[in-house]
């Protein structure tokens, strides 16, 4: 019987030694798929499991390097719709591995494909994330850009309704104030307008004394349709109408173009056009 018992017990740890070893002898490519698997069931924990503790990430637009900690707090709110891997390559030697290729990820709404490179190391016969690069390839976010639009089409409104009150404080605040911004316009007749530079700057500050001296508030109301914007980033180009009413009973159509760059997450006015229908 002891004998039995020893044969169970050493039948047994050879079993466990054997997949342990083939655990171990795992290549990156025969894990890779698995490693994804768990990113896609929570992006946190995966990192908490998988990120060695001095992991650097390098990536996006801003090229800013990030730890493991960073990473946790940035993850911890992602949950994956989707998420997919093309092109891969793997190279091992000893044991370090790197996998390269494209990663397209959907998070709610929002698409991403990036290319990348994960560098791994071998930790106990385990696969560790000690590195990540990524590069913008294409990304798609609707709601992001949703958000955008609507502040866009706020700052606009809020720029030129704020001019037309006398409120240049606020107006001024909702300006870029660069040294490319300008003004253009052109009125019903044909006059053309325009400001920039210095001339601009000079522009505004005649409004400010005329104000001064003139606080009367302007009877215009401003509606505006047919929006088209496009956002590239941290600048956009937009386009709509604006309908502008008298309390006289004057109104006035225009088509209005207005090129915008986001500063410190907020946009502010660059240029404006003005083109007065006849």
């Amino acid at each position: 019987m002891k004998a039995q018992n020893i044969g169970l017990k050493i039948l047994l740890m050879i079993t466990f030694l054997c997949i342990q070893l083939t655990a171990f002898s795992q290549s990156l490519e025969q894990t890779f798929s698995q490693l994804l698997e768990e990113y896609k069931k929570s992006p946190k924990e995966y990192a908490q499991r998988s990120y060695s503790e001095d992991y650097r990430f390098l990536g996006w637009a801003s090229g800013k390097i990030m730890g493991k900690s960073e990473m946790l707090a940035f993850l911890g709110t992602l949950k994956v719709a989707e998420l997919s891997c093309s092109d891969l390559k793997f190279v091992e030697s000893g044991n370090v591995g790197v996998v390269s290729g494209y990663l397209t990820a959907k998070y709610a709404a929002n698409t991403y494909k990036d290319a990348f490179t994960y560098v791994y190391q071998k930790q106990k016969g385990k696969w560790v994330n000690i590195s990540g690069q990524h590069t913008k390839v294409s990304y798609d976010e609707p709601s992001k850009i949703a958000a955008d639009e609507m502040a866009i089409k706020k700052v606009i409104s809020q720029s030129t309704d704020s001019l037309y009150a006398g409120k240049l404080s606020f107006y001024v605040q909702t300006l870029a104030n660069q040294p490319y911004s300008s003004r253009t316009s052109v009125n019903a007749e044909g006059k053309l307008d325009y400001y920039a530079g210095e001339e601009l700057a000079k522009l505004i500050e005649d409004y400010k004394k005329n104000i001064a001296k003139n606080p009367t508030t302007s009877t215009v109301i401003a509606t505006r349709d047919n929006w088209l914007i496009r956002v590239n980033g941290s600048s956009a180009f937009v386009t709509f109408d604006q309908h502008n009413q008298n309390s006289n009973g004057t109104k006035r159509d225009s088509k209005e173009i207005r090129y915008l760059e986001k500063t410190n997450g907020e946009w502010k006015v660059v240029s404006v056009v003005a083109l007065v229908k006849k």
